[in-house]
């Protein structure tokens, strides 16, 4: 209960700043006021039973790849992967690091108060962008359990950390140049060069 008390009041000092902040004539200013503070509002209602459901689903659909595969399979009622291996049985854990929703939230947070964007745009950036993330987040972990079976427990660090973690943030890339670079990019008016001093 403190908890929800807690985050209703940060939630009302947020929105009272960034109300506030509207006067300013600095964007920047009340871009990463509001990215950050949906970003901390976010981190704190996605704790608890929502990311412990998620890694739940996620556990779920990598179970049901390995499960189609032969290699490894989940654990019922809980979010566990069962990697048999040359080393023996090893259990990958779906923990909050590994459901994605940190990655989530934080480009739910920059797409929110991006000013580029309509609303209708931003519903439209926030179903594909995180549908795009999930499915990253699932080849990611179907990639390491994967690796777990065929090269054993021994291979866990370079699995999840490296060639997980590369592979994630590798899918992650195009996302975020297609939704905010080439967004600045190709709209009139967003990005003024100049070339030589001549406007």
């Amino acid at each position: 209960m403190m908890k929800l008390w807690l985050i209703g009041l940060g939630l009302l000092i947020w929105l009272a700043a960034f109300v506030s902040s509207k006067w300013l004539s600095q964007r920047a200013i009340r871009f990463w006021l509001g990215s950050l503070g949906l970003m901390i509002f976010l981190t704190g209602a996605l704790t608890g039973p929502l990311a412990q459901a998620w890694a739940q689903v996620l556990a779920r659909v990598v179970g049901g790849v390995g499960t189609l595969s032969g290699c490894y399979t989940s654990a019922a009622g809980a979010p566990l992967l069962n990697i048999p291996g040359p080393t023996g049985l090893s259990i990958l854990a779906v923990d909050y690091e590994c459901t994605g929703l940190m990655e989530s939230i934080v480009y739910l947070g920059l797409l929110w108060f991006f000013p580029l964007y309509t609303w209708r745009q931003r519903v439209k950036w926030t179903v594909i962008g995180l549908g795009w993330l999930a499915l990253a987040n699932v080849l990611r972990l179907t990639v390491v359990a994967l690796l777990l079976a065929t090269q054993g427990s021994a291979a866990f660090w370079w699995a999840h950390a490296l060639v997980g973690r590369g592979l994630f943030y590798g899918l992650i890339i195009p996302l975020y140049y297609y939704v905010f670079t080439k967004a600045q990019l190709t709209r009139p008016g967003t990005v003024r060069f100049n070339y030589g001093g001549k406007q």
